[in-house]
């Protein structure tokens, strides 16, 4: 009689073949399952007078281990002490094997979403909704700044959560003397401007002032840090381009821009752009966001109105503060060289060549490639540099 912390296991049938033969039922092979032996909480040990391999399996043979889930092992008549005793130390070896390979799966798991950082946006959101905010809260919580700046600050977090995985930090929990050790990294290896390198703490403080730091932009250590870089890293400026309006402003007068109601709708578009952003002195963006709906532009023979599309907002503008208009007068009444320059003139132009694709959009520029869709940005503030 052999006792297990479960059950007992007998032999009634004593034999001298001390050999113990394993009787499992399942999988020919485990492929890339894990093997998991229980052998004192779901497998029995029978001991059987009847032996049906007088050899059974002797010492130092190894069997097929399959898949014990429903497995009786039954033991050849002759089971000594030593013998079970080998047979449990074996499954209870394989059991911590499995366990080790358990705690190393989830080690790698834990790993691997470490690797997973969440994004800027969302961490915010998780942490709002945390302190019992809504879902609806949280996500215009989170989304306070303009998409624009957005991107940037998302750009920089994870220029930052990189920096923390390689150092093993939690970005959330890091302390003043570690962060001031990445924006180090930022001005010695990245070798950025001091200017740049104040993104990037904006941004930082930014998303952890919800996390209760309120001390990232207002630390007597970082201002000082800050105040070496400038120092040791002053602004350069440097000249732009040499250029000639009045060498653009001829070109304009010319072919493949004149006559405008023969050119290209390509070189139509290039001047009306170019003369219009003169005259008006906005932003790109702004010029890209020019609308053509009757409530943003009015276009008389002496001058012409604009506004930006509803919703737009400048880079410049408060929110809570409406666009004014912008009004550019005619120069029709000028002499025959600036006439050709006037930005109404050809605004009027570059709208008669767009009136059927215009149907479609509102916005006052389109896209060349045809459609009737507004320019993208990028492309545009492109084709107005060029």
């Amino acid at each position: 009689m052999v006792t297990t912390s479960h059950r007992p296991i007998r032999n009634s049938v004593e034999s001298q073949a001390p050999n113990v033969c394993l009787s499992l039922s399942g999988f020919s092979s485990m492929g890339s399952r894990r093997d998991n032996f229980e052998l004192e909480r779901s497998v029995r040990l029978c001991v059987s007078p009847v032996c049906s391999n007088s050899k059974g399996i002797g010492k130092g043979e190894v069997g097929k281990v399959q898949d014990p889930t429903s497995s009786t092992l039954v033991a050849e008549p002759s089971l000594d002490s030593s013998v079970v005793g080998s047979s449990l130390r074996f499954f209870k070896s394989s059991t911590d094997w499995t366990d080790n390979a358990q705690a190393a799966s989830h080690e790698r798991f834990s790993q691997q979403s470490h690797d997973l950082q969440p994004s800027r946006l969302a961490l915010v959101r998780d942490r709002l909704r945390d302190e019992s905010f809504s879902g609806t809260s949280a996500k215009r919580i989170a989304g306070a700044k303009r998409r624009s700046t957005s991107r940037v600050y998302d750009a920089k977090w994870h220029i930052f959560t990189q920096w923390c995985q390689q150092e093993n930090i939690v970005p959330t929990k890091i302390s003043i003397q570690r962060l001031a050790d990445f924006f180090n990294f930022l001005f010695d290896v990245k070798s950025l401007r001091p200017s740049t390198i104040s993104g990037y703490r904006s941004s930082i403080s930014n998303t952890l002032k919800h996390f209760g730091r309120n001390d990232i932009s207002t630390h007597v250590a970082l201002t000082d840090l800050f105040q070496f870089y400038n120092r040791e890293r002053p602004v350069v400026r440097s000249l732009t381009p040499q250029w000639s309006l009045a060498l653009v402003l001829d070109s304009l007068t010319k072919a493949p821009y004149e006559p405008l109601r023969s050119a290209s709708l390509k070189f139509v578009t290039l001047k009306t752009v170019f003369l219009l952003a003169l005259a008006s002195a906005r932003r790109v963006s702004e010029i890209h966001a020019f609308s053509i709906d009757p409530q943003c532009f009015r276009l008389t023979a002496d001058h012409l109105i604009l506004l930006t599309e509803p919703g737009f907002l400048a880079k410049n503008q408060l929110p809570h503060k409406a666009p004014h208009p912008i009004k550019i007068k005619s120069l029709s009444n000028f002499d025959q060289d600036s006439a050709v320059l006037c930005p109404v003139r050809a605004v009027k132009f570059y709208l008669d060549a767009t009136k059927v694709r215009h149907t479609a959009c509102n916005r006052l520029f389109l896209s060349l490639k045809g459609g009737g869709v507004a320019h993208r940005n990028p492309q545009f503030h492109d084709g107005l540099l060029k």
